[in-house]
């Protein structure tokens, strides 16, 4: 184990767990952030998130497709009220065209759309102003690719990673492993405090993964409403006679 801290800092449901669990074991110290509305708007919170931030620390910035991050988001915010992954999977194609299809119906879920867009909006903020070195990692590249995440590590934290130590981690990690912990736990609100995983963690792991179950209007427009360039949005918000609902909550840094 090296002597170091690290941060993780990501939106929720973009891989962030896997990467926290690998760096877990290379570095004595691993935080895990997710910069959520709650957390924000909460003083304490928000001052202990910045003045973490400011020490420059290596920051690993996870990020993935932001409608399948927002998508996954969704299942398991459903799931905490006791709905299947197969119910979600199965009303998911109705409730885009009532929800994003419709303007009273982005009225309604816009609220909560835009609680995920401030997660989003402080990611590209950090990874715009932060003042210690930053490694960013697409779900895309790493997903079942442990060669090129310990390239990406070595590289940025210019170490050379043992073999017996590059194999404990893929054996501890692998989406297998981590499957089998999920299935100890009746749903999210249980989880293995050593490993972060909840029960009902993970659905599939595949990138693109829910993209076939909503028409690509609805995920186009979804892209749209996520979009970390305001001008998109708000073009697309016009078209439906709305405005900007919320708040921008940016981290101090």
């Amino acid at each position: 184990m090296i002597d170091q801290e690290v941060i993780v800092f990501s939106a929720t449901r973009t891989g962030s767990t896997f990467i926290w669990q690998c760096l877990n074991e290379l570095f004595e110290t691993v935080h895990k952030i997710h910069p959520s509305s709650h957390l924000l708007r909460k003083k304490a919170d928000f001052q202990s998130l910045s003045k973490l931030l400011r020490k420059g620390l290596p920051c690993v910035i996870v990020e993935r497709d932001p409608v399948e991050s927002f998508l996954s988001k969704l299942r398991v915010d459903i799931s905490l009220n006791g709905d299947s992954a197969k119910k979600f999977i199965q009303c998911i194609k109705l409730d885009m065209d009532k929800f994003v299809g419709t303007t009273e119906g982005l009225k309604q879920f816009y609220p909560y759309i835009n609680s995920y867009l401030i997660e989003l909006m402080n990611i590209q903020h950090v990874k715009n102003n932060y003042k210690g070195k930053i490694l960013p990692l697409d779900y895309n590249n790493f997903f079942n690719n442990y060669n090129y995440i310990f390239e990406k590590f070595e590289s940025f934290f210019e170490m050379q990673i043992p073999s017996e130590v590059k194999d404990r981690i893929v054996e501890k990690t692998n989406l297998g492993a981590n499957k089998k912990i999920q299935n100890q736990f009746k749903d999210f609100n249980s989880y293995c405090e050593k490993s972060h995983i909840h029960g009902e963690h993970i659905l599939s792991g595949e990138p693109d993964f829910y993209k076939p179950t909503i028409s690509e209007t609805n995920y186009s427009k979804l892209r749209s409403l996520l979009s970390n360039d305001k001008n998109e949005r708000d073009e697309f918000l016009k078209t439906l006679g709305l405005t900007k609902v919320g708040e921008d909550v940016l981290i101090e840094l």
